[in-house]
């Protein structure tokens, strides 16, 4: 079953439920009507400063709004709660998935989604590294603008989903790449995802795979990285120094425990 985790962050409990019943029970909503558990819950918003939601899976699937999403994002601002997006998806510009949701009726500023394209980016200027060879979807080369492409000496190889376009030849002009230093930079190491009624092979596969004839370290810039997370939940974790409000984090997953079984997070 697919489900969501609820991470909060600092701290270390974590808890999974299903997909939109991390929702439907939380604290925002039990004073809307919505089923939840109130007396854990009430303690619980106290503490929060805003919440990040996961896109595919928690917010919509397959491209359709999950029943609740709506109301339940809006009653996370409405209690004056800071809400963000941060997602994997590397197929789809930040543009894209704004302009999506507020076709579902679901608010989102320009700088209300984060994207593992936009963390690459970032971490690429944080290493001081311009030159790349570059390995994603034709609609998200906008995100990688500043940076010049080079396919003889890069300083590193961005990685992102390609569907059908992960092929023998692909992965035979990577190698040489990291095997000549390169840093290999990986968007998202998803290992699948689901299209419809079928699961389709993501870019952690291949990835993977120059990973291991390089006997290399890739890097991963969005999930399952902790400094992704990190990185969406920052604007909202502004608070004075000493302050001990957190940020919960909603995001998808294909297994998990029960929903009310707490997990300790490294």
């Amino acid at each position: 079953m697919r489900m969501a985790r609820c991470y909060r962050s600092p701290g270390t409990v974590a808890i999974a439920r299903p997909a939109t019943s991390c929702l439907r029970s939380s604290p925002v909503l039990a004073s809307r009507g919505v089923p939840g558990k109130p007396r854990f819950m009430e303690k619980w918003v106290r503490s929060l400063r805003g919440v990040v939601l996961d896109l595919d899976g928690t917010v919509y699937d397959d491209g359709d709004l999950i029943d609740g999403a709506g109301d339940a994002t809006a009653a996370v601002r409405a209690v004056g709660l800071g809400l963000k997006f941060a997602t994997n998806t590397s197929r789809h510009p930040c543009g894209t998935l704004i302009e999506r949701l507020r076709r579902q009726d679901v608010y989102a500023a320009p700088d209300d989604v984060f994207t593992a394209p936009r963390a690459a980016a970032a971490w690429l200027l944080d290493s001081g590294m311009t030159r790349i060879s570059l390995h994603v979807s034709p609609m998200t080369v906008e995100e990688s603008t500043r940076f010049a492409i080079d396919e003889q000496q890069p300083e590193a190889v961005m990685a992102g989903d390609l569907g059908d376009d992960w092929t023998v030849e692909r992965l035979n002009r990577v190698f040489p790449h990291v095997m000549g230093g390169a840093q290999l930079l990986e968007i998202q190491k998803n290992r699948y995802w689901k299209h419809g009624d079928t699961l389709c092979l993501d870019a952690g596969p291949f990835v993977a795979a120059i990973e291991y004839a390089t006997a290399t370290t890739v890097v991963v810039a969005g999930k399952p990285s902790a400094e992704f997370f990190g990185a969406a939940a920052a604007p909202l974790t502004s608070s004075p120094p000493n302050s001990s409000s957190s940020v919960t984090i909603c995001k998808r997953t294909c297994a998990g425990p029960s929903p009310w079984e707490p997990e300790r997070l490294s």
